[in-house]
């Protein structure tokens, strides 16, 4: 008996200490994502204080990847991350190039922590475009394969179009795709809009006046709204004079007169023209004036030339 219980006690102890071997030699970040199926445990791991922002952004992308967390949940997970952060402004705006910067981290999750950053005011917009470009120099593969991760997370609808224009000017500006491709990620952008179409059309708006979109995508923001029929063209007149405010501001007043007149020239003749006629008339005019937006004046000069030829 005392045999038994010695050889037990052994193997026992064997056991234990090939456990603790283990144990140590594992990463200490190396979580077994099993272990955290229950949507509170993953919580409590990410509101935990004893793992970076780009250690808890691998986190959810390995629950992620298994298909532990829904769409919702991976928002709420990382706005906790965001919302867990120590430190100084500074420190946090480091974590965060930190995460953005990570290869294990998605795309789309990283577009997801610069617009919850944003939100805890951690960051600006103009801030956020800079680290979509760091966020894109860390992509690797193909320029196929970038491009691929740049559509997909265009087509995701966890983050807003806002972003989502952003991440196309920036791919654009990091030749991913040429300015012919800008239309078609606008389009998919649209696409993966979620909501009534009121709450589409204020993501719309809202995007026009962002300070990061160029003037050239603006247009085809308000062109591709047309033709996936979020608006008519009443809706379009209202929203060229958003993505064009600042512009006509900084022209002067005898421009902005003039460009007053443009807008009521268009107004009468969406009254006087059949829905459907006058929307397919505003398309005709931003896919002619596009290649002046380059530079504003020029651009609000040919979009006024334009519209006198109605």
């Amino acid at each position: 008996m005392k045999t038994a219980m010695k050889y037990t006690s052994i193997i026992v102890s064997v056991l234990s200490a090939l456990l603790l071997c283990t144990a140590c030699e594992q990463e200490p970040l190396k979580i077994d994502v099993s272990l955290e199926a229950e949507y509170s445990g993953m919580l409590n791991a990410i509101r935990g204080a004893d793992k970076s922002l780009s250690d808890k952004l691998d986190l959810i992308a390995r629950a992620q990847s298994s298909g532990m967390v829904t769409s919702e949940q991976l928002l709420q997970l990382i706005e906790e991350a965001v919302a867990s952060m120590n430190g100084t402004l500074e420190e946090k705006l480091d974590a965060i190039a930190e995460a953005i910067g990570a290869q294990t981290i998605t795309l789309q999750n990283k577009l997801v922590l610069l617009e919850k950053a944003l939100d805890a005011g951690f960051t600006s917009d103009v801030q956020a475009y800079l680290l979509i470009h760091k966020a894109l120099e860390s992509l690797s593969g193909t320029l196929e394969e970038k491009l691929a991760a740049v559509e997909e997370a265009i087509k995701s609808p966890v983050t807003g179009l806002e972003t989502k224009m952003a991440l196309i000017e920036a791919a654009i500006e990091k030749g991913f795709t040429e300015d012919a491709g800008r239309q078609a990620l606008i389009l998919a952008a649209l696409e993966s809009l979620t909501g009534s179409t009121e709450e589409k059309l204020s993501a719309i708006e809202s995007a026009l006046g962002s300070r990061t979109a160029s003037l050239e995508s603006k247009l085809a923001l308000i062109s591709g709204a047309l033709e996936k029929g979020l608006g008519d063209g009443v809706t379009a007149i209202g929203n060229l004079q958003k993505a064009l405010e600042e512009e006509v501001k900084g022209l002067g007043s005898d421009f902005s007169e003039a460009w007053d007149q443009t807008i009521k020239k268009l107004q009468t003749l969406a009254a006087e023209m059949a829905p459907d006629e006058f929307a397919k008339s505003i398309q005709g005019i931003l896919t002619s004036v596009q290649g002046y937006a380059q530079d504003a004046e020029t651009l609000l000069k040919k979009l006024q030339e334009e519209v006198q030829k109605l």
